[in-house]
This record gives structure tokens, sequence and C-alpha cells, in this order.
């Protein structure tokens, strides 16, 4: 079974990473699998770039003004229509002598991949990452429900992926069409993905599945959290609340609200033995939390190893997103032991059992998040059983192992279809 993983990135953006994981778990289950993306970032040698970037100056510029033809085109409508690099997959040999191939994310501001993709004469899979499969733009749908019966009348079009005029329902149709053409089988990481796909009108011909991502659980793993702070520079005797995300000035990631948090926190709870990790692209000094905190800014970090330590020194991490599939930063706090609390949104009550490796708030409310903060992070034999009971979530339902098996079973249904 040759099996091939198409995707915008390899771990250029959260997507990328669970597809590239999902690579990894199947390689290690002796399946032969290989990716190809449109930007490589990773240096392993099953993961092609579909088109290397040319050396030429006259080349590379020309490129990039294909590329910047197909942002105008997402830009004005149909999005992910045209695609330069799709062109040239559809010649790639890993592709043709593939026997299923696997969609994930093919929208993207930078390289994007076309639906079209989608008429291939082969059996196709497709994880969903997001909400973009099932409505007329965006990747999130916030409070709109128009995704539920044809979308236009778009009350936001410069959220992600932007329009410049309203033409949701037309690609909302063509999306129908293509569907319905095709009959990709589909596959949602999380409860609420799924329950999106059963309800949208756009699937209805489809079969459809749930399999959970996994995780590396020996890339992420427990340690010692005095050793890991050492290693960060950080003290050994405060507590640590860990914020992250790709990118802070995301408005889905709820910055704002982890401020507000903070400072309802402060109102509550002695804050001199308490430090703020935040990690991502974006961040500029907060004078609400700063006020009452000490500040770590580590940036965006390049690896996962480093990752696992901030992940580690941390004594729990706080979410703040305001709709989310499966974040893999969830999972990977759950694999480090590092309970989570946070707002109980989208797909995070799948991996949180509340109360038992994490706290969530079932609204997306400051005030209640401080609180909940505040009852956990001054109980520190609760606080040992969350950071055990985390650590055996992941061992129980979200490994590499578990997630092959499921994709497995999906791959020679499709095949003997």
């Amino acid at each position: 079974m040759k099996v091939v993983l198409l995707s915008t990135s390899d771990i250029g953006h959260g997507a990328g990473v669970a597809a590239y994981r999902l690579h990894r778990s199947l390689v290690s289950a002796g399946i032969e699998s290989k990716m190809l993306v449109c930007e490589k970032l990773s240096n392993d040698d099953s993961v092609f770039e579909i088109l290397s970037e040319p050396k030429h100056k006259v080349w590379k510029y020309l490129r990039k003004l294909v590329h910047k033809l197909e942002n105008l085109i997402n830009y004005l409508g149909p999005q992910c229509a045209f695609s330069l690099l799709s062109i040239f997959l559809i010649f790639h040999p890993i592709l043709k002598s593939a026997d299923i191939i696997h969609f994930h994310n093919i929208h993207w501001t930078r390289k994007n991949l076309s639906l079209l993709l989608l008429f291939l004469k082969k059996p196709i899979v497709w994880t969903l990452h997001d909400m973009w499969p099932v409505t007329g733009h965006c990747i999130y749908s916030y409070e709109c429900e128009n995704w539920k019966n044809g979308c236009g009348s778009c009350p936001d079009l410069n959220i992600y992926l932007p329009l410049f005029f309203d033409n949701t329902a037309y690609q909302w149709k063509l999306k129908k069409y293509i569907y319905d053409k095709t009959r990709p089988i589909l596959v949602s990481p999380s409860k609420w993905l799924e329950q999106i796909t059963n309800i949208s009108p756009l699937f209805n011909n489809c079969l459809k599945y749930r399999i959970p991502y996994g995780v590396d659980h020996l890339e992420f793993m427990p340690m010692d959290k005095f050793e890991a702070r050492q290693k960060l520079g950080l003290k050994k005797d405060c507590k640590y609340l860990l914020w992250a995300a790709s990118d802070i000035n995301d408005q889905r990631k709820g910055f704002k609200y982890f401020e507000r948090a903070m400072e309802s926190f402060a109102a509550i709870a002695p804050t001199e033995n308490i430090e703020i990790l935040i990690v991502g692209r974006g961040y500029s000094q907060s004078s609400v939390i700063e006020k009452h905190f000490k500040v770590n800014d580590l940036g965006h970090l390049e690896n996962f190893n480093d990752l696992s330590f901030v992940i580690a020194a941390a004594n729990i991490f706080i979410t703040t997103s305001i709709q989310d599939n499966l974040p893999n930063i969830i999972l990977e706090s759950l694999s480090c032991g590092t309970p989570v609390v946070g707002f109980g949104i989208g797909g995070i009550p799948d991996m949180v059992n509340n109360g038992k490796n994490g706290l969530l708030i079932s609204e997306n409310n400051h005030e209640h998040l401080a609180s909940a903060i505040n009852r956990v992070i001054f109980d520190d034999t609760n606080l040992k059983a969350m950071e055990e009971s985390a650590r055996d979530k992941v061992l129980k339902e979200f490994t590499f192992e578990k997630q092959a098996a499921g994709y497995e079973s999906i791959y020679k249904a499709a095949l003997e279809k």
C-alpha cells in the first residue's frame, strides 16, 4: 500500500505539523508513506517539495509573480481553484505511483493547492483541520451559521481566508458540486468537527470517520521541572503559567482573554511567586499583564525539543482559543504531563477531562478562567494528580500507534471499495 499525503507544508503551520506526525506514524507502522508539500521545512527525506525553488533570479521572480496572482484570485474568488503547484503535482511520479491520495490542508495565503485535485482517479481520503471545506471562505465561522444552508450575506469577509467581495454563496455551491462528483472519504480529528461535517449539506454523499491526532510521547514527555527551568534560565521555586500560539495576534487564539484573566487573577491571588511564559510570534509588551507579573517572552521556537522543555517547565498551560479543532499544543502539553486550564471549546474537551487532567470553563469568561487558574495552581496535591492523568490520557488515546491503525483500516476499505 503506497500512500501520499498532500499538504501545503510539513511543519509550517498547525495542520502541517499534524499531517507530518501522521506521516511519521504511518512509516512507523510499516506503511509506505510519502509527503508532497508546497513548502518543505523539515529535513525528512520522505517529504518532497512539489516544485523546488528555482535557482535563477528570473525564474524566482516569475514564480513569485505567479503565487501573487494565485493569492489575488483567492482574494477575488473562487478560492483554491487555480494553483501552479497543482499543475505540476498531477505529473509527479510519486503521485502517479500512489494507491491512496490523502489530502490535508490545501488552502493557504502563501502557496495553495487546488480543489480540482479531488478529481484525480484514485481513492482519496481527506483529513479536515478546520472549517474551510464546509464554508464559503472562512476557516472558522465563529457565530455565523450560514454554512449550514449555502452561505451568502457573509458577515465578515475579512477573516481568513479573506474575500474582496461576497461571492461566498457561489463558492459554497462550487464546493458542493465538486464533492458530489468526487465523494472523498472524510476524517475529522475532533468530535466538534465531526459534528460539523455531519450537519453540512456539502458532504451528504461522503463517508465520514473520526480519528484523533497522535503525538510522539517520546518527543514530548515529562521531565524534572527544575532541570527544564535550569536549561531555560528560569527560577526553580516559581510557579509558571504558559500561554502559546503560533501567531499571538491571531484573534482566534484569544490573547485579550488571557490579559484580562491575568488581571483578574492578580486581584484574587498572591502574585509574587508567579511568572508567565509566552511562546509565539508577535508578542509586544502587555501593560495589563506586566503590571502584575514578570513575563518571559520566549518568542517563536524553531524545534519541538525546545518546546518540550518549555512545556515541562510550566505548572499549567492556559488556552484561551475561542474556536479551535484539536490544537497540537494541548496534546503536547498533556504528553509532557502539564495540565491544561482554559475554555472548553471545539475539540478541546476531547483531550481535557474536566477536573482530572485540567479544568475547562464552559464560557469565554476571563473572570471564571482566573478563578479556575487559582483553584489549580495552588493545590499541589491535586496538581500532581492532574500531571499524572495528563500523561495517561495521551498514552491511552492519542498515540501514533492508534492513529496509524485507524487510518490503515480506512485505506484498506477505500482500496477494496
